[in-house]
């Protein structure tokens, strides 16, 4: 017998074997359970019937709100004049991209007036993420192609959901976006996003 063919006969009934010190499990994960009083019904406020609903204003309005929209951190928004109610993502990216620019669903069709906020804002990012599906850097770089070759403007970037509300409110062709915590109010009117 050769000493390679020994030496694997000597080496399989050490394979066979199970290590002298496996390592332990992992421990189990504990359960984490939710804590709620034993007065309240765990619910929250998007199933809450209407006569269950906040009274207060501003409470009332991010109740309504929450029915509107599930939270991406983000709520798109637009005079309460308007008459569209819902707009798909990719119709939203092609308005915020100037690819439509008539409310086709409005009489007259007016020009749409989209309005962006600040490139380094948190909800930026999220809605350009959620609508875009990319970076902000990345659709920067595309308004600043289209800008450099003279085909087009980027919307007018304002700085912050408040300015945003005031602008969407004094103007009925105007879309925007806010914070998700921010409560719209009555001055704008908060649209659904279909997937």
């Amino acid at each position: 017998m050769s000493a390679a063919v020994l030496l694997l006969l000597l080496a399989v009934p050490a394979l066979a074997q199970e290590p002298q010190n496996p390592a332990p499990p992992p421990p189990p994960e504990p359960e984490v359970r939710a804590q709620t009083p034993a007065s309240e019904p765990e619910e929250s406020a998007a199933t809450r019937t209407a006569a269950e609903k906040p009274a207060d204003g501003e409470a009332a309005e991010k109740a309504a709100t929450a029915e509107v929209e599930t939270d991406r951190g983000f709520l798109l928004v637009v005079h309460p004049s308007n008459p569209v109610r819902e707009l798909t993502r990719e119709e939203v990216e092609r308005i915020f991209l100037k690819r439509t620019i008539r409310w086709e669903d409005w009489d007259g069709e007016p020009r749409i007036d989209p309005v962006d906020q600040l490139p380094d804002s948190e909800v930026r990012e999220v809605f350009t993420e959620v609508v875009h599906r990319k970076p902000v850097r990345l659709v920067v770089g595309h308004w600043q192609r289209m800008i450099f070759s003279g085909r087009d403007r980027q919307p007018e970037e304002l700085t912050g959901s408040e300015e945003v509300l005031e602008y969407v409110g004094s103007n009925e062709r105007a879309i925007g976006y806010i914070d998700s915590s921010t409560v719209p109010g009555s001055r704008v009117r908060v649209l659904k996003i279909e997937e």
